[in-house]
């Protein structure tokens, strides 16, 4: 969580990036979880996203974990069975309430109501796969924590954390601290499990030989773990095993979701240093397929994506070879034909001076059809460049142009549509900007490539 001098700010980013989230996972199950220790505040911002989602013909509904029996999985498809309309596919967002309320003292029972709840998280996670639409987990910063630790699998399925801090007075020093404590064990410990304890828990299952799901799970948490923490090649390497057990596992046990995501993230770390391009290509592949096959639209969006930029890599190197390749064919033929030119100032014999200048005609002819084939490819990222500049500088009018409104707009609801086309553009400039200096970069590298050879 990025701490802040201005709350409020901060919270509206994060509102915009919950909306925008909610907006995107329709037709899929999307599990975000917003965290607030304000009531008031939550209050506040839970009718504000069902006020506008409405506006868009979405259906909004609150339901609240039952102490007596507390199952996400339950209410949920309580909700359903109660309202035709969600039978029918139609853009809904959950919210859902009451988490913090649980008791977490045991009183007569086994287990405590909030151990209870947990419990329900982590073993009937695949069973929320049936529900097709945004679940919002409301939940203060302490059950945050607990969730992490006590439902990793659960934790693990997140699609994205937003946080919202107190607008109407200071933050105590210490509050701040367990904030920044929780933000730190969520960006840096997938799962919420350190990579100790994932290998303790895998090597106890497999003891039992056993491959369930949980397994799978772990193999995937175990490699983000590597991932996320690897100095070396070696980390690497073991990282990109644990993906692969994971996608064995998955693949044999028929879990096609977290097989997508497990190949996407493999494909990732392959593409990563652009050295193993052909493999992380084989993985997106896999991933579409898998993403097309069970309707997730986003999946396939981003995988799409993703292949296009493994293309486009191909692409350049291929380019960059044959640039290369042709420009050392033409310092070739040109100390060729410095040769045959000095030869033929030192040659008197008429006969001899003819075919010496026959060939210096065919290297000349080789000379301009190599230049003819060179240039073209060597002017393309220039175009490209030039492209992007004025793309960037179109940009900029446009973000400009939409701050201008903001400013003079007072509908609540038009201003927040004028905020997000304005963070789009601001996404899109970055991208462009990303894509000039990396034109840039290449530019360079070739000239120092072909200096060198």
């Amino acid at each position: 969580m990025m701490l802040t001098d201005d709350p409020k700010a901060e919270n509206q980013r994060n509102y915009q990036k919950l909306i925008v989230a909610l907006e995107a996972s329709q037709g899929i199950l999307n599990l975000l979880i917003a965290v607030c220790d304000d009531r008031n505040l939550r209050e506040k911002l839970i009718r504000q996203y069902e006020t506008e989602l409405r506006q868009q013909d979405f259906l909004t509904y609150r339901i609240r974990v039952r102490n007596q029996d507390p199952s996400l999985r339950y209410a949920v498809a309580q909700l359903i069975e109660a309202e035709p309309d969600l039978q029918q596919d139609k853009p809904a967002v959950i919210t859902v309430l009451g988490i913090d309320e649980l008791l977490s003292v045991k009183l007569d029972a086994p287990k405590s109501e909030e151990d209870r709840f947990f419990g329900y998280l982590q073993w009937t996670r695949e069973a929320l796969r049936q529900f097709r639409f945004p679940i919002v987990l409301w939940l203060t910063e302490p059950m945050l924590a607990r969730l992490v630790e006590k439902a990793p699998d659960f934790w693990s399925w997140r699609g994205g954390v937003f946080w919202f801090k107190r607008e109407s007075a200071p933050l105590e020093l210490a509050r701040d601290n367990v904030s920044q404590h929780i933000s730190k064990t969520v960006s840096e410990e997938p799962g919420g499990l350190p990579l100790e304890e994932i290998l303790r828990l895998i090597e106890q299952i497999e003891a039992q030989e056993k491959e369930a799901p949980l397994l799978a799970t772990l193999y995937e948490s175990l490699a983000e773990a590597y991932e996320q923490r690897y100095h070396s090649q070696q980390e690497r390497q073991l990282a990109i095993k644990a993906y692969e057990k994971a996608i064995a596992l998955q693949t044999k046990l028929g879990l096609k979701a977290d097989l997508a995501s497990s190949l996407e993230k493999l494909g990732n770390l392959y593409f990563e240093f652009q050295d193993e391009v052909k493999k992380a290509n084989d993985c997106y592949q896999q991933a579409l397929l898998i993403y097309q096959n069970i309707g997730d639209r986003q999946g396939e969006a981003n995988r799409l994506r993703a292949i296009s930029n493994v293309l486009q890599f191909l692409k350049r190197s291929e380019q960059k070879f044959k640039i290369k390749t042709l420009q050392q064919r033409f310092d070739l033929l040109s100390s060729d034909y410095e040769a045959a030119y000095n030869q033929l100032n030192y040659t008197f014999s008429a006969s001899d001076r003819n075919i010496i200048q026959r060939q210096i005609n065919t290297i000349l002819q080789e000379l301009e059809q190599v230049e003819s084939e060179l240039n073209p490819m060597k002017n393309s990222s220039n175009l490209r460049k030039n492209y992007l500049e004025q793309l960037i500088a179109y940009l900029k009018t446009e973000i400009e142009s939409i701050s201008r409104q903001i400013n003079f707009t007072l509908n609540e609801v038009d201003k927040n549509k004028l905020q997000r086309q304005l963070d789009d553009k601001f996404d899109e400039i970055e991208k462009a900007d990303s894509e000039l200096s990396q034109l840039n970069q290449k530019s360079l590298e070739l000239e120092h490539s072909l200096e060198e050879s």
